[in-house]
């Protein structure tokens, strides 16, 4: 097995943790999503926000009759729709509307342009990766780092926290203040286009996911 393919692995067994949603007819067929800007451009739309999934269904069930089928809400795990392109349409990421604006936000911190932001946001700190398992502050002499990835802000800024705590001297301030935006679309066209690409060797953590720190000279 080559090395890139070992990082696939490696990073699908992260992403199918990752639920993603879509609306669905009664007959399990997926609900098609016209284009906003161009009524004839047809995809097929993921949600990242299971709500935002649900409301589309509801103003379904309230716009259609029963005979034209039941609308209900089901997921895939991230990595399946990725590496196996199950969907029948052009598949088109939504991402929950408070992350792109978490995204703006950390654009706007940074000096960047914050109009807009395209894809779904994918949150990293470059204080903070992965060292031999273990999350970390640290990775000075390191010899299998990884950059770690939030869909959430949120959970960044905990894992940050936790890592802060576990270090005992750093500032929570000043790490918070180096958060970058990427978006997802971006990071997995990248490892597709190239095997070296400074994306694959990325870990993404899934919501909610407690990272463990290395343990400390009094636990071992």
């Amino acid at each position: 097995m080559t090395e890139s393919l070992i990082y696939n692995e490696e990073i699908g067994q992260k992403l199918c943790k990752v639920p993603i949603y879509n609306d669905r007819i009664s007959d399990s067929r997926v609900r098609k999503i016209s284009s906003a800007t161009d009524a004839r451009k047809i995809f097929q739309g993921y949600f990242f926000s299971k709500a935002d999934a649900m409301v589309l269904a509801e103003d379904d069930r309230m716009n259609n009759p029963p005979e034209m089928g039941i609308r209900y809400v089901d997921f895939d795990p991230l990595n399946i729709v990725i590496d196996k392109n199950i969907a029948p349409l052009p598949i088109r990421f939504i991402p929950e509307a408070s992350e792109v604006r978490n995204a703006l936000e950390v654009k706007k911190k940074a000096g960047l342009p914050h109009k807009n932001f395209s894809g779904v946001p994918v949150f990293e700190s470059r204080n903070l990766s992965i060292c031999e398992g273990y999350m970390t502050l640290e990775s000075e002499g390191c010899q299998d780092r990884r950059r770690l990835l939030f869909f959430k802000n949120e959970d960044l800024k905990k894992s940050l926290a936790k890592a802060a705590y576990h270090d005992g001297g750093s500032s929570l301030i000043d790490m918070e203040a180096h958060i970058e935006v990427a978006a997802l679309e971006n990071i997995i066209q990248a490892m597709k286009d190239s095997s070296t690409s400074e994306w694959n060797k990325a870990v993404f953590a899934y919501h909610g996911e407690d990272i463990e720190t290395a343990p400390s000279p009094r636990e071992l």
